[in-house]
């Protein structure tokens, strides 16, 4: 029996169980025992089904907690047939279920965005603990210091001493010059370190550029425009030659006619 009403629902339950002790006690006086056993055990189910109905509600909300508290916004609840009384709890639970999802969701476009954008950069950078647990590492830090090892989650202390000492040698807010042996071969590196706090967790923040990349490839872009500049005075320089010669050659063929001599010809 399903009515819409819940303080109805109890009310009827409550009847049906006061009816049945009286028929109980019916039968006792009637010493009907049979009827008396068979009732008894409808009463205990009565009861039983009583407390679950009162308690559904409890366990819905606390199924709703748990799911929030997991970060799991799946769970819809039925609105119709609970009453007016719940109607509006179960609705604002599902509306405030579909509200965490799009704000998760919101977040997590958020952290895929930045960290897409911090994967194009051709600086290395990497977030860490002070006490080494590493929270964020792009792909051109691993690949600068030959780190494939080194990803969110790890512990930079225990994988890499030797660079978290260095690392954690620069001051905070400051750059350094710190030469490191990648691959047997000596490189030169710019490190940059910076402190930041979120939710009372402070984290550090590093930076790090080849210095000697970085020079090869302005002292190639200087060679490339010397080059085309140097091009471009060499084709101005030879224009008004070029156009002389032609002059010249015009003249000589015009006045071809006119030289007697053959070895005059042969030296114009």
């Amino acid at each position: 029996m399903e009515y819409r009403n819940f303080r109805l629902n109890i009310i009827v339950r409550i009847i049906i169980l006061l009816g049945g002790l009286t028929a109980c006690s019916l039968f006792i006086v009637r010493a009907e025992y049979i009827r008396l056993v068979y009732l008894a055990i409808l009463v205990v189910l009565l009861v039983v089904e009583l407390f679950i109905y009162i308690d559904r509600v409890n366990r819905d909300l606390s199924q709703f907690l748990i799911s929030v508290l997991y970060d799991d916004y799946t769970l819809v609840f039925r609105e119709r047939g609970r009453g007016r009384t719940f109607r509006g709890l179960y609705k604002a639970m599902n509306d405030i279920s579909l509200k965490l999802k799009s704000l998760s969701k919101e977040k997590e476009t958020r952290s895929q965005y930045l960290f897409s954008l911090i994967e194009q950069v051709r600086v290395g950078i990497i977030s860490y603990e002070p006490s080494g647990r590493v929270h964020l590492v792009n792909k051109a830090f691993n690949e600068m210091l030959a780190t494939p090892s080194i990803r969110a989650g790890t512990d930079l202390k225990t994988r890499e001493p030797d660079l978290f000492s260095i690392l954690g040698k620069v001051a905070l807010g400051e750059r350094q010059l710190v030469k490191m042996k990648i691959n047997h071969e000596e490189k030169e590196f710019s490190i940059q370190s910076a402190g930041f706090r979120i939710e009372d967790q402070e984290y550090n923040l590093i930076s790090v550029q080849n210095i000697r990349e970085e020079l090869d490839e302005r002292e190639l872009e200087a060679w490339q425009k010397l080059i085309r500049v140097l091009t471009h005075e060499i084709m101005n320089s030879v224009t008004p030659i070029t156009s002389l010669v032609s002059s010249l050659y015009d003249i000589v063929d015009t006045q071809h006619a006119a030289i007697g001599s053959p070895r005059l010809k042969e030296k114009l």
